[in-house]
């Protein structure tokens, strides 16, 4: 087994990677009251030497081990390896991530990153209190849903610009929460993705422009489950490079330019039901005051769900069809 490498000869003093390896083994820490699995793995093909000091430094910095594999030859073995690990690593929630034939021949590295999340609601919903009730999509289409109800205090908080409610719900021991914003009336949720910023969100959600109120809310069940290819919207973001020949430099992996990143892909299960969450211009914030108006939401909304000790976010997504789908435990 390779030495350790400490985190000096893996990254300048104070540096990203060192800071992220910090930052997962915060979020990692163990809990009774939530389950929260992270794991990443590599899969290098045979036919490339890929250098020492990279595996030592994932594995230091990321707890992330390279297994060498055969594409070339076993290339549908290798595939069920992969799936099998995926399958594993999120409790059979995602299965089969890899389709027949999906792997090419010539593959040179898989990088697989998962996590999984299973939390329960600090006020869980009645089951009793769910009804089919009417949500419009982001089509502007009406459809009956699970629309789940309670009576409670939550953090609510209204923005000004642009007009939105965030609503805030607390997983039990109040250390994860999911933040719900709703737009209003006037504007729809691809308007608030235009101008979306890491920013924003920080204060949107931030807890000293909440207050507690007592309200009726109401919200529907749903599951997001799907695969994502990734590489179009890494280049929208600028990160272009990566994907082309003779530009792309991963050098720090082999000690040679001749690798290139072909895709990237996101598969995620995420179900949210009455006991909690299973998993895969100017801005301006306003407090409420007073009494709140009942809060249904029945139409496209995002939720976020955000581990509250390091205000990361570990999910962010958008619900335009809430579906619903039972999930085995």
């Amino acid at each position: 087994r390779p030495a350790a490498l400490s985190g000096s000869e893996c990254d300048k003093p104070r540096g990203f990677h060192s800071w992220f390896k910090q930052l997962l083994s915060a979020i990692k820490q163990p809990s009774k009251y939530h389950t929260l699995k992270i794991a990443s793995r590599l899969y290098g093909s045979k036919v490339y030497h890929f250098l020492e000091r990279y595996e030592k430094c994932t594995k230091e910095l990321y707890n992330c081990e390279l297994e060498s594999v055969d594409f070339m030859n076993a290339n549908e073995e290798v595939r069920q390896k992969i799936n099998s690990w995926v399958e594993r690593q999120t409790n059979g929630e995602i299965t089969n991530f890899f389709r027949a034939n999906s792997i090419d021949r010539s593959t040179a590295m898989i990088l697989l990153s998962t996590i999984f999340f299973q939390g329960k609601w600090k006020m869980p919903f009645n089951p009793k209190d769910t009804q089919r009730g009417i949500f419009w999509t982001c089509k502007d289409q009406s459809m009956y849903v699970d629309m789940m109800t309670q009576r409670g205090r939550f953090n609510i908080a209204n923005i000004s610009n642009p007009p939105m409610t965030v609503v805030e719900m607390d997983y039990e021991h109040e250390e994860l929460c999911m933040n719900l914003l709703v737009p209003g009336d006037s504007i729809s949720t691809d308007e608030i993705i235009m101008n979306l910023t890491y920013e924003q969100l920080q204060e949107w959600t931030n807890p000293e422009n909440m207050k507690s109120v007592p309200i009726k809310f109401s919200m529907p069940k749903f599951t997001v489950q799907n695969q994502y290819p990734l590489k179009d919207p890494f280049s929208d973001m600028g990160v272009k490079n990566l994907f082309i020949p003779g530009k792309a430099d991963l050098s720090g992996m082999t000690g040679n330019n001749q690798l290139v990143v072909s895709q990237v892909y996101q598969a995620i299960v995420f179900t949210v039901s009455e006991e909690g969450s299973d998993a895969a211009g100017a801005s301006r914030t306003e407090v409420v005051s007073g009494s709140h108006p009942d809060i249904k939401i029945n139409k496209p909304f995002f939720f976020m769900v955000r581990h509250k000790p390091t205000n990361m976010i570990l999910f962010l997504g958008r619900i335009c069809v809430p579906n619903w789908k039972v999930h085995p435990k």
